[in-house]
């Protein structure tokens, strides 16, 4: 372990270290590619972070990062149908709360 006058190891050796801790998978320039290829397919964010391992938010990452316009996920059924739920319990409750 190499430490500087500060006393603190450098950020890059600390950053090291916690990817191996916490299981991070850095992807490398081939597989960024392929994230692009496949999503201009047609594959979704959550189908490729499946695929390789990695969270949605990294995949949307290196989409952006290569000036990919990410297309918007329409909410499932099962989600409008929870959405709709909460809406409905939130105006019962405003009602509720006039009284």
């Amino acid at each position: 372990m190499i430490v500087d006058e500060s006393g603190l190891q450098p950020l890059a050796e600390r950053m090291q270290r916690l990817a191996v801790n916490r299981g991070w998978n850095r992807l490398s320039d081939d597989a960024r590619y392929e994230v692009d290829a496949h999503y201009e397919v047609g594959d979704t964010t959550t189908q490729l972070a499946k695929e390789f391992d990695a969270a949605k938010s990294t995949i949307i990452g290196i989409l952006r990062e290569r000036n990919v316009v990410v297309r918007l996920q329409p909410l499932s059924k099962k989600q409008v149908g929870e959405a709709a739920r909460l809406i409905n319990l939130a105006c019962r409750y405003r009602r509720w709360r006039r009284t």
